[in-house]
């Protein structure tokens, strides 16, 4: 594996040539490299084994290194995994800040890569190889393999010279297979001195919610951390599953206490909340004080809210009396960086922290792993992404930074009267300590030793301070250097210029100031050892005298005429002339900020118009100013050069007057405001704010409506296909479909146009409405449950993509989750790409099929979101798609978006027609109900003739139709009903009746009644015909 950086060797035999002369300087001339007021030597060729024959080029990398990071050398193992095969390669770097590579060495590609790599001291590295159990040897390059193996942690023991670790424990309870760990402890030769199962202290009845399975065990502990302090003989230990870590007692194996989800302590947020858990899954957990930890919170299998997924570097607070544990601070990453797995957290001696989201995986846009630095308010100030590539994932377990001498702060030159200054330097070791170190200091004055002694390392990488005196030989400029070593030879020192004088003394303030100025005006300050005498001369006229024995002389305008003035300062003693200060002083009236307005001040804009308002203002002695609209600041600033122009972009304020003043200030808290009067006035042409979009609906959907949103419109008309269906003056529009049928929205499109106008402007919106009888869309439909499994939230997956996620991820497998785009909805095989997934998380294999009583094919693999074709599958169109696990964090899986894809057909299907009730023939005067059973999707009209002569029709419901016969002419009459659906399909049905004379009665009478009967008929159907046309 190569990554891309430097490319050393071919610069090697240069860069050790440098280094060899450049460790020839004599130490206490040494030039170093500075970050703030800390020293970073730069390694010579005894500190960095030299490089191996491997070169890593071909990893894509980015370093960004800012003001505040901790300079100093990045120590970690890089692994490279095979996107397609899984197996791995293992690189231990030293990368400098600047992604410079210093040293590299191939480590193997088994039992390296999730297992830690720090110093144990200055000369040796403890690490993880496919040989197990590792001591790199840095003096001479050479690796000692200790014989034993483990996983996740190698953790030092220097009081017994030995190493723990953890190894796997297979338990069968009940018949259910257990996953558990057993801390180890061996010497350097291999030999088991020690060990301890954590099942004695962790039940199987803490498995994880989520069920987190190892090779088919239900994956109880899953041991992650080790941190051993030497001074308590006592193990903080992290259990990962069940987000708890313990504090133990090494030779008694007593657990002290237990913090988190099955431990002890009352926790709280960081607000103050009682939570049942802080953390999730996490990682490195280790001291920084004597009270507070930092761990690396993965946010994996988070109990509150699955689908949060921030990991994060998290610091709490305990309380061993009181059994209190507190959020104390936290920097979470945005959640592109998500770390399923993996993860470090460590604080850096400038109170800084630095994070590993190392976990190889490939969230959309993410790098595949990160190393970021932030200081404490959060700011990044370095970082370091990895970028995976079509073939490769990159992760990282762990990381350190390091120096490869101590760190020494630099305290600034001093100018004193005492000549037994106390000088105190902070130290740091060279790397993150777990306990106190011995070291070695010598104090030089002027090169000569003045003192020596021993002291120790604060412990965490926490400051050491050094309060020495030196003994300095008199009056006069001393170099004063301190020079510590690491009790292993490797120094660093600092110089301190030390001017002892019988008095010293310097000059503050503004040179221009105002007359009532009673702030920042010149000002010597200084000590001395005896009376001073000094006078003040103004252009050459003496302006004040007196003594001085180190208290502030103030030179103030108030005695001192308007202008510009040569100021000179002289100091004595006795006769002798000390110290001499001669610049120029302007002194101007105590005025006001001036303000010049760039605009009108009364200005006119409108509403739709862009408009900025700028002031010019002076003074000699700015401070700030502050823009006011209607009372109320909306904008502020510092103000420091004597003239400068304040711009403001006018916002979009509703119609109307404005008042908006600006106000500047000086030192003296003098103001000035400035006022101009803004109106706004209505806009130039009508507006449409917002408006519907062209859409597609289904015949007879409720609660159908559309808005137009309007401004400055004076009248407004609304056209459906070219006709005048609405008007009015409001400002909003809102149109609803409240009845299908009397208002006439048939299958089709319809244009909808709304005009609104203003003083002879038109501003137009037009937009189609298609209705049919099934819309369909591009989008899954419904979760096949019974073909899905290891996923959360399957129904966020349905439909179009909103950002809320369903969860797919590996646990007894990998879990894969099914998803039916619906009948006549199937996706089909189209020009070029036919659907996407829009995920994000790991990676994942997309399988497609066309029934689910055919095997799914496999499409594709990849991660974030992903395009196919199903020009490979054999399929020409697919109804089910299923997306499984396959490598990294969970799979968050928004929804299934196709390109080409089936819509409904349309409604062809007549309504249904049925005769309920009717009967075959009737004697004159009867009369009877025909009831017809009728139904339909979409019912429209129906239309009742009688011999082919229309007598009824009106809008059709949905419901059976009947119609009321009166026998009153002889003959055989047709009743025929034809019934309508909204997409033109149609269905009719005819009842015949035969209508005989009685056997007696009045004939003629019947007769007449008969006439009167088919002339009220005809009469109906005239007017029917009437109303027709």
């Amino acid at each position: 594996m190569t990554i891309r950086g430097n490319r050393l060797n071919r610069y090697f035999v240069l860069l050790v040539t440098s280094l060899f002369l450049f460790s020839l300087v004599p130490r206490n001339q040494l030039l170093p490299i500075c970050m703030g007021v800390e020293h970073l030597e730069s390694p010579t060729p005894e500190d960095s084994p030299a490089l191996s024959d491997v070169v890593l080029e071909r990893v894509n990398y980015s370093t960004i290194n800012k003001a505040g990071s901790f300079d100093g050398y990045n120590l970690f193992v890089l692994n490279e995994r095979d996107r397609h095969l899984g197996n791995g390669s293992n690189v231990l770097v030293i990368m400098d800040m600047n992604g410079n590579i210093v040293t590299e060495r191939q480590v193997g590609t088994d039992n390296t890569y999730d297992c830690s790599v720090e110093f144990i001291d200055p000369n040796t590295i403890l690490m993880g190889t496919e040989l197990g159990a590792t001591i790199w040897h840095l003096e001479n390059d050479s690796m000692q393999y200790l014989g034993f193996s483990g996983h996740h942690e190698y953790e030092y023991n220097p009081n017994s010279n030995t190493v723990f670790t953890f190894v796997r424990d297979h338990q069968t309870i009940g018949g259910t297979d257990y996953l558990f760990d057993t801390i180890m402890e061996y010497d350097l030769n291999g030999g088991l001195v020690w060990s301890w199962d954590v099942s004695d202290f962790i039940s199987k009845d803490w498995w994880c919610p989520s069920h987190d399975m190892a090779g088919g065990y239900r994956d109880i502990s899953h041991s992650n951390t080790l941190y051993y302090i030497a001074e308590e003989d006592v193990l903080y230990y992290n259990a990962r599953n069940p987000n708890t870590f313990f504090k133990l007692n090494h030779s008694s194996k007593e657990v002290i206490w237990g913090l988190g989800e099955y431990g002890n302590f009352t926790l709280y947020d960081l607000q103050g909340n009682v939570q049942s858990e802080l953390f999730y899954h996490a990682h490195s957990v280790e001291p920084v004080d004597d009270s507070t930890f930092i761990l690396f919170d993965n946010d994996y299998h988070n109990q509150t809210d699955s689908l949060n997924k921030i990991s994060r570097i998290l610091e709490i607070k305990i309380d061993e009396t009181t059994m209190t544990a507190n959020e104390s601070w936290y920097y979470e990453a945005p959640r592109i960086y998500f770390s399923a797995g993996w993860g470090d957290a460590d604080r850096l001696a400038n109170s800084n922290r630095l994070g590993t989201w190392g976990y190889p995986s490939t969230p959309y846009g993410a790098p595949s792993a990160s190393l970021i630095e932030m200081d404490s308010n959060h700011k990044v100030v370095w970082r370091a992404d990895f970028e995976h590539t079509s073939n490769h994932y990159y992760g990282i377990y762990r990381m350190e930074r390091f120096r490869y001498r101590p760190t020494i702060s630099s305290p600034a030159d001093i100018v004193t009267t005492n000549s037994t200054y106390e000088i105190a330097w902070d130290a740091w070791y060279n790397y993150r300590n777990k306990r106190d170190i011995s070291g070695n200091y010598t104090l030089y004055v002027d090169g000569v030793v003045d003192q020596s002694g021993a002291f120790e390392y604060a412990s965490y990488w926490r400051s050491t301070t050094l309060r020495l005196t030196p003994g300095l030989p008199g009056f006069g400029t001393h170099n004063v250097t301190l020079e510590i070593d690491d009790g292993y030879g490797h120094k660093t020192s600092d110089s301190v210029s030390v001017t002892v004088n019988d008095f010293y003394i310097d000059r503050t303030g503004r040179t221009n100031v105002e007359k009532g100025q009673l702030v920042e005006l010149p000002t010597w300050s200084g000590d001395s050892l005896s009376p001073f005498s000094y006078n003040i001369t103004l252009n050459g006229t003496l302006h004040d005298e007196g003594t001085w024995t180190g208290q502030d002389i103030i030179l103030s305008p108030a005695l001192i005429d308007l202008g510009v003035h040569s100021v000179e300062f002289r100091l004595y003693n006795a006769s002798e002339l000390r110290y001499t200060d001669l610049f120029s002083l302007e002194v101007d009236p105590a005025q006001a900020p001036q303000i010049s307005p760039l605009q009108a001040t009364d200005l006119e804009k409108a509403w739709d118009a862009g408009v900025s308002l700028a002031w010019f203002i002076s003074d000699s002695t700015p401070s700030s100013w502050s823009l006011l609209v209607e009372g109320a600041e909306v904008s502020s600033g510092d103000w420091t050069e004597q003239e400068y122009v304040v711009s403001w972009e006018v916002p979009q304020y509703p119609e109307g007057y404005y008042n908006v003043t600006l106000v500047a200030r000086d030192i003296l808290d003098q103001s000035t405001r400035s006022e101009t009067n803004l109106t706004v006035t209505p806009p130039n042409y009508p507006v449409i704010l917002s408006a519907p979009e062209d859409q597609t609906i289904a015949w007879g959907s409720v609660d159908i409506s559309f808005l137009w949103e309007l401004y400055g419109v004076e009248t407004w008309i609304l056209w459906r296909n070219g006709t005048h269906i609405s008007s009015g003056l409001s400002d909003s529009v809102n149109l609803s479909i409240a009845s299908w049928h009397e208002e006439g929205w048939r299958s089709g499109s319809h244009n909808l146009t709304l005009n609104a106008m203003k003083d002879g402007n038109t501003t137009s919106h037009t937009f189609w409405l298609t209705i049919v009888a099934d819309p369909g869309d591009p989008y899954a439909d419904e979760v096949v449950a019974d073909r899905s499994v290891w996923y959360l939230n399957g129904e966020n997956a349905i439909g179009s993509p909103d950002g809320v996620n369903a969860t797919v991820f590996v646990d007894y497998e990998n879990g894969y989750l099914t998803l039916d785009m619906g009948k006549n909805e199937e996706i089909v095989d189209g020009s070029g790409d036919d659907f996407s997934v829009m995920a994000a998380g790991g990676d994942y294999f997309v399988s497609v099929t066309d029934s689910l009583s055919t095997p799914f094919t496999s499409i594709g693999s990849g991660s974030g979101v992903l395009s196919l074709d199903l020009s490979s599958s054999g399929f020409s169109e697919v109804r089910y798609v299923r997306i499984t696990y396959q490598l990294g964090p969970d799979i968050r899986l928004d929804a299934i978006v196709a390109m080409h894809y089936n819509t409904p057909p349309l409604d062809v299907t007549p309504p249904y027609l049925a005769l309920n009730e009717g009967v075959e023939s009737l004697e004159l005067a009867e009369n009877t109900t025909i009831t017809w059973n009728a139904s339909d999707q979409t019912p429209w009209s129906y239309e009742i003739y009688l011999n082919s002569l229309l007598v009824e029709t009106d809008f059709w419901y949905g419901s059976s139709i009947s119609y009321f016969f009166n026998a009153s002419v002889e003959g055989q009459w047709n009743v025929t009903l034809i019934v309508y659906d909204a997409f033109g399909n149609w269905a009719n049905d005819t009842v015949t009746i035969q209508v005989c004379v009685p056997s007696s009665g009045d004939s003629g009478a019947l007769m007449l009644l008969g006439g009167f009967a088919i002339g009220g008929i005809a009469l109906v159907a005239f007017f029917l015909w009437l109303k027709k046309r």
